[in-house]
């Protein structure tokens, strides 16, 4: 729902609750388009979202251009989902 929020950072994010691992960000964006994250930096998400992403590493700002082939990994993503055991989860890059 447009107006809620999971964080203090907008994010909602998903935690393995024996270790207190993180294992994926999610991040809607008001025009409907999304990204799920994981903790290692892989991603999945639908069309539209790179308008909304800048990445910045130190004092370097990097364009999803210049990581993408490199990150965008949904198998990856849908893994780090797996543990979660959630089916609703599982669908996300569905």
């Amino acid at each position: 729902m447009q107006g809620e929020k999971g964080s203090w950072d907008d994010t909602t994010r998903l935690w393995e609750f024996d270790s207190g691992r993180e294992l994926a960000q999610f991040v809607s964006f008001t025009d409907g388009s999304w990204i799920v994250m994981t903790s290692e930096g892989f991603f999945n998400a639908s069309v539209g979202w790179a308008k909304h992403i800048n990445l910045v590493r130190g004092l370097e700002v990097f364009s999803v251009d210049q990581v993408y082939d490199a990150l965008f990994h949904p198998d990856l993503v849908r893994e780090a989902l797996a543990a979660s055991r959630d089916p609703v989860l599982l669908a996300v890059d569905d």
